[in-house]
């Protein structure tokens, strides 16, 4: 993963890190705002996620589940890649999204799905 994450564009490589040491989904990863990460005790609460589709276009939502509505603890690697991330890239206060696109807002599939060298962006369903 840090291989990986050392390929990607600054921007992603906290979401890289961080999604691969807690297996949150993208759209949890996503509708992260500064609100829900606390890293002096080393957690992350999903309690809302970004979803894109070419009806609704971006929104807020709850979690995929009520189990979905979770605090998730942080390894010292995802704590350590989380400062580094909002060390670089900081948060616009409490609500501030954590990853934000290179044009402003929160970073949604496509935007993800773009990055130079990656996949081609697909069409959200």
């Amino acid at each position: 993963m840090r291989t990986l994450s050392e390929e990607i564009p600054a921007r992603f490589k906290g979401l890289v890190l961080l999604g691969a040491a807690t297996g949150l989904r993208p759209g949890e990863l996503f509708g992260l705002q500064l609100r829900h990460v606390d890293l002096l005790h080393a957690t992350v609460s999903v309690e809302q996620q970004i979803q894109q589709t070419a009806k609704h276009g971006v929104y807020v939502c709850p979690p995929k589940t009520a189990r979905s509505h979770r605090t998730v603890p942080l390894p010292r690697m995802a704590v350590d890649a989380m400062k580094a991330h909002l060390r670089d890239f900081p948060a616009d206060g409490p609500e501030g999204w954590i990853f934000t696109a290179p044009q402003g807002g929160p970073v949604v599939y496509t935007h993800f799905m773009a990055v130079p060298g990656g996949p081609p962006a697909r069409r959200p369903a």
